[in-house]
């Protein structure tokens, strides 16, 4: 067969006198015979390295920078005037320009049209460890959910707990996947 696969256990060790199953699954139709398997563990020091939390959503996407006709001197009921929170530096009043700004993982995007699809990574902060864990994962990554709240209200939540591919094809690092509100 001369295959070489690679296996990880997450963040679980494997303590003294327990044991690891193998299983060797063929096709059907195979006639063939495996004469030998081999089994290397290396000399590590059984450390892994901690997969980060998940802390933040970036976004791929830039609005357009635009003067505003409304802020803390002239409120419009339904908005929200622009402070200076979530660690941007400045405040945006009426008339006052609304661009791209951004200070550690704060984001400030400009103004998107209603119906524009804005895409974003998590945890795009998050560089790889060869090979504990591929860029932009997060622990837990298989339970729990992910809300996306705006201004305090949940706007979609997709489910990880206990689904496989439940919003994503492919091997972790380069797969794919969305998951829209209507």
């Amino acid at each position: 067969m001369n295959a070489t696969n690679y296996v990880t256990l997450g963040t679980v060790g494997i303590g003294n006198n327990e044991y690891i199953g193998l299983r060797i699954e063929a096709d059907a139709a195979w006639t063939g015979y495996i004469s030998q398997v081999t089994v290397s563990f290396g000399a590590g020091t059984g450390t892994i390295t901690a997969i980060p939390d998940l802390d933040d959503i970036d976004c791929n996407d830039d609005g357009t920078d635009c003067n505003l006709s409304f802020g803390a001197s002239k409120a419009i009921t339904g908005y929200t005037s622009v402070a200076a929170s979530a660690g941007l530096a400045s405040a945006v009043d009426v008339n006052g320009l609304y661009e791209t700004d951004s200070n550690s993982n704060n984001l400030r995007r400009s103004v998107f049209a209603l119906d524009t699809i804005i895409e974003g990574d998590l945890n795009e902060d998050v560089s790889a460890v060869s090979p504990d864990y591929v860029a932009n994962s997060f622990s837990d990554a298989n339970s729990g959910s992910l809300v996306l709240e705006v201004n305090g209200s949940d706007i979609h939540t997709v489910d990880l707990t206990g689904t496989y591919n439940n919003v994503g094809t492919g091997e972790p690092g380069s797969g794919t996947g969305t998951s829209f509100t209507s």
